[in-house]
């Protein structure tokens, strides 16, 4: 049903764009940000449930999502969608850092921190769907980071909601973990400190232009959303 799937996309396009202006207040994105959705295919997904992926090849960043996940859940399960969006950004933010440092550039995080994400990229395994490339996956270091990260994230993003409850189809033994490490980056992430503090850097009033760059006035666009209130 065209009509239907394109409704879908356009909810997760907005999305995207929604979770990408929000992790960039943290972390930088690459210029320009490559996101595309595709069918499933076991050459790209390696399993049907893989939602998502992002890679660099030749310097060039892009997120790939796997549209039959995304499609399923953009009705019911949008949190989900939106947590897997923010843990991709942190990938594409985990290339960025080992460019800048592979050029000589300051980054945000430790240089020792960044070769350990490489040494992690380099020896990557693939979740193919069976029990134990799942839990080898879901343990490598540069996919802790990625869903602490994107766990902190989703829990900002959502602190105003009264009542929300996030579902999360990531599996007990990683979000736990991955839970607790979120926690200790808010800690101690001076971005995220910073956040928590109160610390922003847009504080429009509701008739003011969105500083998403839309032309809307804050009220008919971003207010409510959590990206640029206190």
């Amino acid at each position: 049903m065209p009509q239907i799937d394109n409704i879908k996309e356009a909810k997760a396009n907005e999305l995207f764009r929604d979770c990408a202006l929000f992790a960039g207040q943290f972390f930088e994105l690459p210029t320009p940000l490559a996101v595309g959705m595709e069918n499933y295919s076991e050459e790209r997904f390696h399993h049907p449930l893989c939602p998502s992926f992002t890679n660099c090849d030749h310097g060039r960043i892009m997120i790939v999502f796997n549209r039959d996940w995304v499609y399923d859940r953009i009705d019911d399960h949008y949190d989900d969608i939106q947590f897997f969006m923010l843990h991709e950004l942190r990938h594409a933010n985990q290339f960025v850092q080992i460019m800048q440092l592979e050029r000589g550039e300051s980054t945000q995080e430790p240089p020792q921190t960044i070769k350990a994400w490489m040494t992690s990229f380099g020896n990557y395994t693939h979740n193919e769907g069976d029990h134990s490339s799942q839990t080898k996956n879901l343990s490598q270091l540069i996919e802790q980071d990625a869903y602490a990260y994107g766990f902190a994230l989703h829990d900002l993003l959502h602190r105003n909601d009264r009542g929300y409850e996030y579902y999360t189809s990531l599996p007990p033994e990683a979000a736990g973990p991955a839970w607790q490490l979120a926690v200790e980056y808010k800690m101690k992430k001076p971005e995220l400190k910073r956040y928590l503090e109160g610390y922003r850097q847009f504080k429009p009033e509701r008739n003011d232009p969105c500083p998403c760059g839309s032309g809307k006035k804050f009220k008919k666009c971003h207010l409510g959303k959590g990206i640029f209130e206190k």
